[in-house]
């Protein structure tokens, strides 16, 4: 898979989704690499990762400062991360991605696209926003409800819904992960996440 961007046709209008536009500027890293550096990248043993889908970087900064190797991919060309060579990363993390694609299918080839840079053995970490999040969201702005989730933003092409663990573990068991019994649980709080590995690994 290329792209994370996907473009759905109605029946007289072709919409288009930007999901690159629900990235999130920060000046730090999200709670979610901190809780990856705190408590998973050690006991995992984990020396090298790769951000799939890092937006404007912030994430892979992070991760460098933290003595990783570590390097970002986002198919939004504007944000310059290019698709990385290398496929054998010890961790492959997938922060927010799932939540902004309109598309079940579009979730799972997510999935499969980020399990192709881990190496054998190696971890998949999805993060997600949850669904009370997500009805809270929409119910406090307004937002029209579109296909399994909501327009967030119309004008601007972007869409969420929310992804419980249960979810997060269905789309990856169809993208041949399964979760990582030794994985311990991250503290995040109010949001959703699940730790994979490679079926069969």
């Amino acid at each position: 898979m290329s792209e994370l961007i996907g473009k759905i046709s109605t029946a007289t209008v072709r919409t288009h989704y930007q999901p690159h536009k629900t990235a999130m500027n920060r000046r730090g890293p999200s709670p979610a690499a901190r809780a990856v550096t705190g408590h998973l990248t050690g006991p995992l043993d984990v020396k090298s990762v790769l951000d799939h889908g890092c937006g404007y970087g912030a994430d892979v900064a992070h991760y460098r400062s933290s003595g990783l190797d570590t390097e970002g991919f986002d198919p939004h060309e504007g944000f310059g991360w290019p698709r990385p060579r290398r496929t054998d990363f010890d961790l492959v993390t997938s922060m927010f991605v799932l939540n902004v694609l309109p598309d079940p299918w579009q979730r799972i080839q997510a999935l499969e696209d980020a399990a192709s840079f881990a190496r054998p053995g190696g971890h998949v970490v999805v993060v997600t926003r949850s669904p009370e999040e997500i009805t809270k969201a929409a119910a406090d702005g307004g937002w029209t409800p579109h296909h399994d989730g909501f327009w967030s933003s119309r004008s601007k092409g972007t869409f969420q819904r929310g992804i419980s663990p249960d979810e997060i573990v269905a789309l990856a068991r169809r993208a041949g992960l399964v979760p990582a019994a030794e994985a311990p649980v991250l503290p995040l709080p109010g949001v959703c996440h699940a730790v994979l590995t490679r079926a069969g690994t």
